[in-house]
Formats: structure tokens, sequence, C-alpha cells
């Protein structure tokens, strides 16, 4: 098979893994067809997304809505990105706070969501590192939105507090937002098991070598 990718499918940082609302791809504006031309690699969406759930999932609404999804926003103009991300979020309504605009299956590195101050803004790509922590929403916030966050960060803290299933995107527990990462305190072990099971291995593939 092929060998792994060893760099990010959609490049770094930037709007990168967009949810496209199916209304707004409906209208037809100009605005779509200049996003239809200058994307592609996308997911197509929309069937029965938006039902097929028992409203106990952790897909949020902006997911459920969509037409598209993972599309790579990050190359447009920043003025075109701005419109797109008025519409987008006015497309959820229903929402009281942030809703999200991220898918998160191929989400960049450096990925943040829009300014905290003005939802309407793209976290600009000259910001810091810190900068962007402090004023742009993070990448969880942006794929999950605040309020289903809040609820998956309490489920994360009272099954996993020290956070041992961990990976960049993933839902953090409550107690280390801001913090470091704990240490993990690791048993020591004996190898022999290990060893001979490898052995073991290697006899298999000696033996079927032959054949």
């Amino acid at each position: 098979g092929p060998l792994p990718g060893w760099t990010p499918d959609k490049g770094y940082g930037g709007w990168c893994s967009a949810q496209i609302p199916k209304s707004w791809l409906a209208e037809a504006g100009k605005d779509v067809y200049e996003v239809l031309f200058q994307t592609g690699g996308e997911h197509v969406t929309g069937g029965n997304v938006g039902i097929a759930h028992d409203q106990m999932s952790a897909i949020p609404p902006a997911a459920r809505g969509t037409g598209l999804s993972s599309t790579n926003l990050s190359h447009l103009d920043v003025e075109l990105q701005e419109r797109l991300l008025k519409a987008f979020i006015s497309d959820n309504t229903t929402e009281r706070t942030f809703p999200g605009i991220t898918e998160p299956n191929h989400v960049c590195p450096d990925s943040f969501g829009p300014i905290k101050s003005d939802i309407t803004k793209i976290c600009p790509e000259d910001y810091s590192l810190e900068q962007k922590e402090e004023l742009c929403y993070s990448i969880q916030e942006s794929i999950w939105g605040i309020e289903i966050l809040d609820r998956l960060e309490a489920i994360k803290t009272a099954v996993d507090p020290d956070n041992l299933f961990d990976c960049y995107p993933c839902v953090k527990p409550k107690k280390m937002q801001g913090t470091e990462d704990p240490p993990i305190q690791v048993e020591s072990f004996s190898l022999r098991g290990v060893e001979q099971s490898f052995s073991s291995l290697l006899g298999i593939w000696a033996l079927f070598s032959f054949f």
C-alpha cells in the first residue's frame, strides 16, 4: 500500500475544514459559485445527516445542517471568508452562543475559530500563538461550539480526568484548561512476554516465507 502522509492533507492553519450549510448552497448566489470553483476535496453530506441521531450525539447542529463538509477555505480572500463566516453562522439561528464552523476529520494544525469579540471575523494568520489562544476561539470550540463543548468537557472530566486518551483537537478535561498536562505515571513491566510474542511472530513469518 502507499506510504503514510507525513504532512497535513489540508495544509497548516486557517479555516481549512469548513462546514458549509446546505441552505446556503441552495441559494446558488455569486459566493456559492466562487467557492465551488476555487475549492474541492470536501465530503458531500445532506440527506439524512440532519435527522439520523437520537438527540444525544456529540455532532453539533452546524454539522447536521451541512451540504458540504471539510471544505478548505483558508486560501480564499479574507473578505470572502468573512462573508461566508457571517452567512454560515446566521444559518444556525437556534444557537445562543458560537455554534462551531469546523469539521474535525481534516482540521489543520494551528487552526482556530473566529475572533471572540466578533465572530464574523477570521482569526488573523499573523497573530502569534499567544494572541490566537487569547483572542480567538480554540480548535475545540471551533468544532463543537460553546454549548456542546461545555457538556463534552464535563463528560471528559468525569471519565478521563488525567487526559490519558488525548489528541490535538480532542476534548480536554475542564481542569486542564489553560494548564499543562499532568505527568502520566506508567508502572514498570517486564519485557519478557513482549519478547516471547515477537519471537513467535518471527518464527511464523519464517515458516510461511518458504511457501
